[in-house]
């Protein structure tokens, strides 16, 4: 099957790769479409080593299942593979698996391919009035809606909130923070082009150039850089609550003196939950999570331009989607 393989760092090819053979509780997946994550851009700059290559990238993944008891059912894909048996599954936590597995992190190759292999329990089905374009949004719709669940529970009084970072997680952040109940949420984006993009195209309310004195209930930081969560640091209210999701970076910028004395809640938040999955997914389907048309599609074989593009912030949309 034909795949793209990240080589080295900034060095992808399309190559042929042996297709995954099914194994007993497995589907196999005939991949339709697959979206370019942050964390696909992370290892292509070698900044993250769980995906050290040479490596299959890819798990925003969604296509057609082709054999077993779910041959021919559409399907979009959790990528995150747990035990279902440790203490944090047990709790619902099923992201802190201790035996976690994930596409696209070995020992599990990745959905930039023709098809990928996934445990069937990890399957949601699509309904037919969603594209299977559409359908892959939901993995980082899941990572927004995880990040904005948590910060409501630490802060649930919260009414306002700013969320850093015009990407898809920024971007699913946002429409997840409405979605259950946060209505006062406006988004902090840098990038010209993808700013008006969010404003004009995906109807989102975008917070001034300028902050000033503002500040919120709760803020997500969907970039995780030094200056985003200086930006966290100085906007958030006091007894607020910061939930960190992006990894540009790992160290510096919080304003630890300020996050103590005004006794800030600070939330890692790292994927999502099975549960979580399954309540994008439904909130998603039937329309609450809006029109999800916030992609541009591109051939499989037009990865290594498209990354290019990206890095360059020359895509307004917030995903491009691969189709092989």
């Amino acid at each position: 099957m034909k795949a793209i393989i990240l080589d080295a760092v900034q060095t992808l090819r399309l190559a042929d790769v042996p297709k995954p053979d099914p194994r007993e509780g497995e589907a196999i997946v005939r991949v339709e479409a697959t979206g370019i994550c942050g964390a696909d851009r992370l290892a292509y700059w070698g900044k993250d080593d769980r995906r050290p290559a040479p490596l299959v990238l890819g798990h925003e993944a969604a296509g057609v299942v082709t054999g077993g008891r779910f041959a021919g059912c559409r399907v979009v894909v959790n990528p995150l593979i747990y035990c279902g048996e440790c203490e944090f599954c047990q709790s619902g936590q099923t992201n802190l698996c201790l035996y976690r597995e994930n596409i696209s992190i070995p020992p599990r190759q990745g959905a930039f391919a023709e098809y990928v292999q996934v445990p069937e329990r990890n399957l949601i089905m699509v309904p037919q009035d969603v594209s299977i374009q559409q359908a892959s949004l939901i993995e980082p719709l899941a990572c927004g809606w995880h990040a904005a669940r948590l910060c409501r529970r630490a802060f649930p009084r919260g009414r306002t909130a700013l969320v850093i970072g015009g990407g898809a997680i920024g971007l699913a952040a946002s429409l997840s923070l409405k979605a259950q109940g946060v209505l006062d949420t406006v988004l902090a984006v840098s990038n010209p082009t993808r700013r008006a993009y969010l404003r004009d195209v995906c109807g989102q309310d975008m917070a001034p150039q300028d902050l000033g004195g503002a500040q919120y209930d709760i803020i997500i930081d969907a970039v995780g850089s030094v200056a985003s969560r200086q930006m966290a640091s100085a906007h958030v209210r006091p007894g607020g609550t910061i939930g960190h999701i992006g990894l540009d970076d790992i160290t510096g910028g919080f304003d630890m003196r300020r996050l103590t004395l005004h006794e800030v809640t600070i939330i890692g938040t790292y994927t999502y939950s099975a549960m979580d999955f399954e309540q994008t997914a439904d909130a998603a389907f039937d329309g609450r999570l809006g029109r999800l048309d916030w992609f541009e599609v591109r051939p499989l074989k037009d990865a290594p331009q498209a990354f290019i593009d990206l890095e360059a912030g020359q895509v307004a949309p917030p995903r491009i989607i691969l189709t092989p």
